[in-house]
């Protein structure tokens, strides 16, 4: 049986030819941006109808995945994953890639999105662009992962560790400084603030009470952290540690912030099509609450980071983490 990526694999004998590389758990790869594509736009429009150069193709347990170039398209992303049959028309079995962000294509992710046949794991791959390229970085899936591409050779790539763009929150300072409900910042706010609340960021002095923003005007979310959902929230956790110490039984830091992590994902399940549904009314930097999105039980990263937060920040205050968030 021909797979897709052979049929759309074009050869070229002024360039090296494609190379397949067995991912170990961990391993990165970056793809060579200046080198002849696998298949130029006539080949990938024709077999995935999609206008773009085919620079990879990721074989995750057997599902292959391709990664298209698609930054001189009309479009907002830099890259596209997509699998071997995807509508742009259904929005099916396509992940934009935005400059300086990154992707996890996994049975945990993006399901609306994807059909992940049950040989791909939870948190298979991550495809990230930015200051160091575009990368190719392997989980610890239970199945292989092979990456055909041709590669930037670079030495001692480090193991995977997860990528953090600490840029957003200054973009996001940055863009409002025109906006009259921007306030200048001091030392409870070092970022400054919108309607009087803290903007949220690496270095907030709390989280509660603060305000997230995005690096575009889409919504505003507070950390309302007194409202019933939130308390509720944090409730369970609470209990459960002081039950722990009347036993005279501690818990590890590591253990804690486990049932933390647990504990978001029990209250929020991951769901981009459900949240832009309930964000859009309030894209354009309008304010909507944290527990709007406890309420339907659904979030992505900028809604489950500030609830993890949040916890965390719980925790210390009632003693049970030393530090600070």
């Amino acid at each position: 049986m021909i797979r897709l990526s052979e049929i759309l694999t074009t050869s070229n004998t002024n360039e090296p030819p494609a190379e397949t590389r067995r991912l170990e758990h961990g391993e990165e790869v970056q793809i060579d941006l200046a080198a002849e594509p696998l298949s130029d736009l006539k080949r990938t429009g024709r077999a995935l109808g999609i206008a773009g150069l085919r620079l990879a193709t990721i074989d995750a347990g057997g599902k292959e995945f391709h990664v298209i170039d698609v930054r001189q398209q009309d479009t907002n992303c830099a890259f596209l994953v997509t699998d071997d049959k995807p509508s742009l028309k259904n929005e099916r079995g396509f992940k934009g890639v935005r400059n300086g962000d990154w992707i996890t294509i996994g049975r945990d992710h993006y399901t609306h999105r994807f059909r992940y046949p049950k040989t791909v794991s939870k948190d298979h791959f991550d495809v990230t662009y930015g200051s160091k390229g575009l990368r190719v970085i392997n989980r610890q899936p239970l199945n292989d992962t092979f990456v055909t591409a041709r590669f930037v050779d670079v030495d001692n790539l480090p193991v995977f560790k997860p990528v953090v763009f600490a840029d957003r929150t200054k973009r996001a300072a940055d863009r409002m400084q025109g906006n009259p409900n921007f306030g200048e910042g001091d030392e409870s706010a070092p970022y400054g603030y919108f309607m009087n609340l803290p903007i949220l960021g690496r270095y907030s002095r709390r989280i509660s009470g603060g305000v997230y923003l995005g690096g575009s005007a889409r919504e505003t979310i507070v950390v309302d952290g007194r409202s019933r959902l939130m308390q509720e929230a944090y409730e369970p956790i609470d209990t459960e540690l002081r039950q722990k110490f009347q036993q005279n039984g501690t818990l590890h830091i590591d253990e804690v912030m486990l049932r933390i992590h647990d504990r978001v994902q029990k209250l929020m399940k991951y769901g981009d099509h459900q949240v832009d549904q309930i964000s859009r009314a309030h894209y354009g930097d309008k304010v909507v609450g944290l527990s709007t999105y406890l309420e339907h039980g659904v979030g992505v990263c900028r809604h489950m980071g500030p609830v993890a937060a949040y916890l965390i920040e719980c925790a210390i205050k009632d003693g049970h983490l030393p530090g600070s968030v």
